[in-house]
């Protein structure tokens, strides 16, 4: 994971737990709104969120 994917994804869970963020579509956009010019990074951290989840079994 790069420095930028993994700041991506820790931006990403503060944002999702302080807003309660609940749909990853609505994540997304709010990372893209505060960080325009780093979709690559949004969609890295999105993807090692989605991969951490699904290795818990969890079925959200």
């Amino acid at each position: 994971m790069t420095e930028g994917v993994f700041e991506m994804l820790r931006a990403a869970v503060n944002i999702a737990r302080f807003q309660q963020i609940r749909k990853v579509t609505t994540l997304r956009a709010e990372l893209v709104r505060r960080f325009p010019d780093r979709n690559e990074d949004i969609d890295g951290a999105i993807l090692a969120w989605a991969n951490y989840e699904q290795s818990k079994g969890r079925p959200d």
